[in-house]
């Protein structure tokens, strides 16, 4: 490690890594060489590296502060020009003056904390992430929240964050143009969530406040931490900070468990579909589709779950689509010598695609029996149909509103559709309108509508491919527009909505 020495007789050696102002870690290498095994031994690499970390920031701070000549001042990374644009935008819009070095106001700590906040939530909604309750856009929101929250310190109590990307703007668009070329954008995202989190923050503050005056001791309630983020969005992180600021701490047993509780609620709300423990049980090779081509498909009884009344049958092929991605299963007809059985559902387990039946004659068929299986053809287009003006839908949403629309679920049925997105505001009528309106004169194009596999890491940035989403090393692109109709065997990008998909689509807009 190397650090620098800033004490007055250059006696520092004793603060080395202890956290100190006056003696500053600039520099690190770490000598990767050996592993830890689950015992505790060493095994050695058989690579072995060096991993070299500079603090730049720190380095800037330790020249700019001191000029390289006068060691005895205080040495701050909100001191350099790196932040100092920022801080002093916010002096300026707050009225408040900002002490430098390791000053302790109010005012200081409050304009630090924004500097620092606004810099990455500027920097992460430039990249694509936008505030959400999950996943890096929850660190996001948290982080915005946080800022907001620090901004009632400097008596700004109207949305201020959203005025600092300009600043970013012009000191480091120079080495990041996305913020420069995105501002507009980054903007109306930041006051979109400031001016949402600012109509629940007082009344937030005031309900903490309460409890504070209410407590004999020195435990804020759980209970209260957690109605605060059920009810008013604030991370519990937040409500921490508050409580530290009085010396108090908080309840997170209880918190977490209060959470816990709201996730059972969620979780037994939800609509379950009850597959025969069997069906996980057993050893069954994945089944392979043969749905997008054709609706009928000679094949055998591979396994029989389940009550005989209604059983649950796996085949050696089906033409039957399981239900996945939003899109419901197929309904149709299993028939064979002595038997015919309603499909009533399909689903999807681990790969294996199981038809849950209704016995509608004979008897239940066994393991091997030669079956052909009927999908409800009417009904498969109906859904078909559906599933290609949601991916109409998801294009006129991102071409209206924005690249920052993100699908977060669908429904894809014979009767309706649903498309659930996120988009940083509300969507106003007259983009309503020219939305239905793209959609509707595509669909009066009566465009072409492909499909074709390719690697996954072949896969250019113009098909969309779902955050978050697990994709294999092969994958299905689902075009519409260009060349081509159906399956299509050489890859083309050449369509206007392209995401990766693997649900049936119609042949034409």
């Amino acid at each position: 490690e190397i650090h620098i020495d800033l004490t007055p007789d250059q006696s520092g050696g004793e603060l080395v890594n202890a956290g100190s102002p006056k003696v500053i870690e600039l520099w690190n290498l770490v000598f990767i060489q050996y592993n830890k095994e689950a015992d505790g031994s060493l095994r050695e690499l058989p690579a072995k590296h060096v991993d070299t970390g500079m603090g730049f920031e720190r380095a800037c701070s330790v020249l700019e502060c001191t000029g390289g000549k006068n060691f005895e001042v205080a040495v701050s990374n909100y001191d350099t020009e790196v932040f100092r644009p920022i801080i002093e935008a916010l002096a300026k819009m707050s009225g408040k003056t900002y002490n430098p070095g390791q000053s302790g106001d109010d005012a200081s700590i409050a304009m630090r904390v924004c500097a620092d906040h606004i810099r990455m939530i500027t920097f992460s909604v430039a990249d694509g992430a936008i505030p959400s309750n999950e996943g890096r856009g929850y660190v996001v929101r948290r982080l915005l929240r946080r800022a907001a929250r620090y901004g009632r310190k400097l008596e700004l109590t109207e949305p201020f964050l959203f005025k600092l990307v300009k600043v970013l703007a012009e000191h480091m668009g120079h080495v990041f143009p996305e913020i420069i070329r995105e501002r507009d954008k980054i903007e109306r995202i930041i006051k979109a969530e400031e001016v949402s989190f600012n109509q629940t923050l007082d009344r937030g503050i005031s309900l903490f406040e309460e409890e504070v005056a209410g407590l004999k001791g020195d435990v804020f309630s759980g209970e209260a931490a957690f109605k605060l983020y059920d009810t008013y969005g604030f991370p519990v992180d937040l409500t921490e900070a508050m409580a530290r600021e009085r010396n108090l701490t908080v309840d997170r047993e209880t918190f977490e468990k209060c959470m816990e509780e709201q996730r059972e609620r969620a979780r037994a709300a939800q609509t379950k579909v009850v597959i025969s423990a069997e069906a996980v049980e057993l050893d069954l090779p994945p089944t392979p589709f043969v749905g997008f081509e054709k609706l009928e498909e000679s094949t055998r009884v591979q396994a029989v779950l389940g009550n005989p009344k209604k059983p649950e049958v796996v085949l050696e092929s089906t033409p039957f689509y399981g239900e996945m991605g939003g899109q419901l299963g197929d309904t149709g007809h299993l028939i064979g010598e002595g038997f015919e059985l309603s499909v009533e559902d399909t689903q999807k387990r681990e790969g294996v695609v199981i038809h849950r039946c209704k016995l509608v004659s004979g008897q239940v068929p066994e393991a091997g029996a030669e079956v052909q299986a009927l999908v409800d053809g009417e009904r498969r287009r109906q859904i078909q149909r559906h599933h290609t003006v949601t991916h109409l839908l998801h294009w006129a949403l991102r071409e209206v509103l924005g690249t920052d629309v993100r699908q977060q679920g669908s429904l894809v049925a014979p009767d309706r559709l649903r498309f659930d997105f996120t988009h940083f505001e509300g969507v106003k009528p007259a983009e309503l309108t020219t939305i239905e309106d793209m959609i509707n004169a595509r669909i009066l194009e009566n465009e072409p509508v492909s499909w074709f596999e390719i690697p996954m890491s072949d896969k250019p940035d113009s098909v969309i491919a779902f955050f978050g989403d697990k994709y294999g090393d092969l994958v299905r692109v689902v075009k519409i527009g260009g060349q081509g109709s159906g399956r299509i065997e050489t890859p083309a990008f050449d369509g206007y909505s392209m995401e990766l998909c693997g649900g049936t689509h119609a042949l034409r807009t």
